[in-house]
């Protein structure tokens, strides 16, 4: 909720009209006369807790759908049961396969990372080393 705070005072003297209207329309509300009790911050912070409620919703449903199915990883073809012990959910176990499958296009770019971020590292202590000297 904090990130939701920061957002709607960010905006303490309300949207503007384009805006106003653009989040009405956004949330399925008639642009004309949303907020009906004139608090847009209380109707923004709202709005935000609600598609939260909404995603969470979703996000069971997929899980409640994907319970009876298998879920393959199409660059190495591993396969996820439905009556293995697996995360959460069938969506969350292959996330999770997704950072380790050497054949995903994923573990090129975390391995480019580590390359880099190795790279920065030994010139920060050779930066480090040479002002110390």
């Amino acid at each position: 909720m904090a990130e939701t705070r920061d957002v709607v005072e960010h905006y303490d003297v309300g949207p503007s009209d384009s805006m106003r209207r653009a989040i009405a329309e956004l949330w399925g509300f008639d642009p004309e006369t949303w907020p009906a009790h004139g608090n847009w911050q209380l109707a923004v912070t709202a709005g935000i807790a609600l598609d939260k409620e909404r995603i969470a919703t979703l996000r069971a449903w997929v899980d409640d759908l994907q319970s009876g199915m298998f879920v393959n990883c199409v660059y190495c073809g591993h396969r996820y049961g439905p009556k293995e012990t697996t995360p959460v959910s069938m969506a969350d176990a292959l996330r999770e396969h997704i950072e380790f499958c050497p054949d995903h296009p994923m573990s090129a770019l975390r391995a480019e990372n580590e390359r880099l971020r190795n790279r920065l590292k030994f010139h920060a202590r050779a930066d480090a080393l040479r002002g110390s000297a």
